[in-house]
């Protein structure tokens, strides 16, 4: 499996809503810190927590169904706020001093892709229903033969996948399902010769 750590501030240009970050690792599990947070407009509040350190926050957000990133105030009340952000976490655009924004990495992973793997493309290497995205991810990453995931975010369904390396494009489309690949897709494609 391929490990990627990336770290310069990547800000793709154009509408906000469609802008997505990558930047430094602040641990193996999330990025940050951003002086700027998401707001309820940009992602959806799943959870409050007072009184908790950065490393508690984080572990309530790993430990919550759907959260991707988290604002947390280092002061004198060490607040935690677990937001549900889609996919490409978008920029945040809220300025709340002294608080600081951390996205969930998923940089692990290539995607989301409009396009999933069928039994044909990559071998079938399992059904999780009832998982978050991030808990889908977590369970790809303990199965040996793991390499991509299908998943339906609104039915919480997780479908991993046994692709081959390097792993193929997604030929599929199912309305509610996206596909994830561990490593990047871009350099995948590269290798195989595929442009």
């Amino acid at each position: 499996m391929m490990h990627l750590v990336l770290i310069s501030l990547l800000v793709s240009l154009g509408s906000s809503a469609n802008s997505q970050i990558v930047g430094a690792q602040f641990s193996d599990r999330f990025t940050g810190p951003y002086e700027h947070i998401w707001s309820d407009d940009q992602c959806r509040n799943v959870g409050n927590h007072f009184g908790v350190s950065l490393s508690e926050c984080m572990s309530f957000c790993e430990e919550t169904r759907d959260c991707t990133a988290i604002g947390h105030e280092d002061g004198s009340g060490e607040d935690c706020v677990l937001r549900a952000c889609e996919q490409p976490v978008p920029i945040p655009d809220w300025s709340v001093p002294p608080y600081k924004g951390y996205f969930l990495n998923s940089e692990r992973y290539s995607g989301p892709n409009n396009n999933i793997w069928s039994d044909e493309e990559c071998p079938w290497a399992g059904n999780y229903p009832g998982n978050s995205l991030s808990e889908c991810m977590s369970l790809c990453d303990e199965i040996i033969d793991c390499t991509a995931i299908n998943f339906d975010g609104p039915n919480y369904d997780c479908v991993l996948r046994a692709c081959p390396w390097p792993i193929p494009a997604p030929q599929t489309h199912l309305t509610t399902y996206q596909g994830y690949s561990q490593g990047n897709m871009e350099l995948n494609i590269e290798i195989s010769g595929e442009y």
